[in-house]
């Protein structure tokens, strides 16, 4: 059994809330006022009782209020419990917020030194880091600038190259990867990748439940301050949206040993609890021109982007509708799941003006434990070990064929299913991708690749099937 490396006993945050009316906007006669006023207390964390083994990566999720901050807090040391005992093995690397341990009058470089002199670092300690951290950051250029002159996006590199190079034993984020531009957060994510794989443990609080299901092992759901969940991420997930009232773009269906998360236009397979899809999950994606463009600046577009709601929903299917705000397009899915285990797939757009398509395709990305494909029930070839270190992705072979099968590796704790996706749509074209070290799954997909202009109407997009034989 894997040694923990946090533990949480009877773990309680109580804040005291005082009430007092302020004369002339004096602080002196507002503390006076408050020592008679009404006073309230507001629990932050009730009775949290908490493993964290090493070698874990956990994502905390839950609504804002719900304790996700005071519990990181804690864990950290800045704030004290109001009962209960915390035990840390190990050092920590922290990533509360932009501006923690940070001197805005200093500069980037002045900083550096200072948050390592804050984590017990020695001075040539760090100048052996140094140069790694400031690479890390591609802040070279503005290393010797004071940090009030520095972007929220600029803060967040500088802290995560601090925090990760430090060498932590427990790495503790909070919602600041949210401000970086899309490559930085790449870079981050691949570097918890780095840190699970060397043996380290992250908690990542986060509202992305894209990044938690692609990056955690464990998730954490909080409510009111109270552990509503510990366990596997998917179950974490949908309990999660389940419960979510105001989540008018998220359903959640099961049929047996079969689950299936949808989630403003992507969807988690699950089986038994196990997360057989990773990244983007089950998604659609198309390729438009622009009317006043040419074939060179088509644009592509992810069903993520489209702002959605849920028509109709049963314990085993339910209806969406996705309106994408950049293009005049509609989809409407229709998801269900047999006895069997199959994930029946239907995908319909509706088209607001005339529009040029390049391509149009029905995607899913899956675990890299799957290791061979195949089309149309010939022999199999085996996926790459190795995924690019760039943010390319490989294109692996391509062809005209109904039918992708895909074999995981059989090496996993709890088996993965064999996967078959299928389609019903005539000329379609099967395509089975490598992505890179970001997303690291296996991408098949059934397209339609043809630049042919629609006119306004509902057409047919994508029917098919997904068959997991477990």
């Amino acid at each position: 059994m894997d040694r923990s490396v946090i533990t949480l006993e009877n773990i309680s945050k109580k804040y005291r809330l005082q009430r007092g009316r302020s004369v002339l906007g004096l602080e002196v006669i507002r503390f006076f006022l408050s020592l008679k006023g009404p006073k309230r207390d507001l629990w932050g964390l009730r009775d949290i009782n908490l493993e964290v083994p090493e070698n874990t990566t956990l994502g905390v999720i839950g609504h804002n209020g719900a304790g996700k901050s005071t519990l990181l807090r804690i864990l950290a040391g800045v704030t004290r419990p109001t009962s209960g005992r915390v035990t840390v093995n190990g050092r920590l690397g922290l990533l509360l917020n932009l501006g923690a341990g940070f001197h805005p009058l200093l500069t980037g470089r002045e900083n550096i030194f200072l948050k390592g002199a804050l984590h017990g670092f020695k001075t040539w300690e760090i100048k052996k880091l140094f140069d790694r951290i400031v690479a890390f950051s591609e802040l070279e250029d503005f290393i010797d600038m004071s940090l009030r002159e520095y972007s929220s996006g600029m803060r967040l590199r500088l802290g995560f190259a601090i925090a990760c190079h430090l060498d932590p034993d427990i790495l503790l984020v909070d919602e600041v990867l949210a401000v970086g531009d899309p490559r930085f957060q790449r870079k981050c994510i691949e570097r918890f990748y780095e840190f699970k794989k060397n043996g380290k443990t992250t908690v990542v609080v986060s509202h992305d439940l894209g990044l938690i299901t692609g990056i955690c092992d464990r998730g954490l759901l909080l409510k009111k301050g109270r552990i509503a969940m510990f366990g596997s991420v998917p179950r974490v997930v949908n309990t999660f949206l389940e419960d979510d009232k105001t989540s008018h773009g998220a359903a959640i269906i099961e049929s047996g040993r079969v689950g299936l998360s949808f989630d403003n236009g992507k969807g988690i397979i699950f089986v038994d609890g196990q997360e057989v899809t990773t990244g983007l999950g089950m998604y659609t994606s198309m390729k438009i021109q622009p009317t006043d463009g040419d074939a060179d600046s088509a644009v592509f577009y992810t069903s993520e982007q489209a702002v959605w709601e849920i028509i109709d929903r049963t314990e085993t299917s339910f209806c969406a509708r996705g309106a994408f705000i950049s293009v005049p397009v509609v989809q409407t899915w229709r998801v269900s799941l047999s006895p069997t285990g199959q994930i029946n797939w239907q995908v319909e757009m509706e088209l607001k003006e005339d529009i040029t398509f390049q391509e149009r395709q029905s995607n899913i990305m899956i675990k890299s434990d799957y290791i061979r494909w195949g089309f149309n029930d010939r022999d199999q070839s085996r996926f790459p070990e190795i995924f690019w270190q760039n943010y390319d992705w490989q294109m692996l072979q391509a062809e005209p064929a109904q039918v992708i099968t895909v074999v995981p590796d059989g090496l996993t704790p709890r088996p993965l299913p064999q996967v078959i996706f299928n389609s019903m749509m005539n000329g379609s074209e099967a395509c089975v991708t490598n992505t890179n070290l970001f997303f690291k799954g296996r991408l098949l997909v059934h397209r339609e690749r043809q630049n042919r202009l629609f006119s306004p109407g509902t057409y047919p997009y994508f029917q098919g099937t997904i068959e997991l034989q477990i």
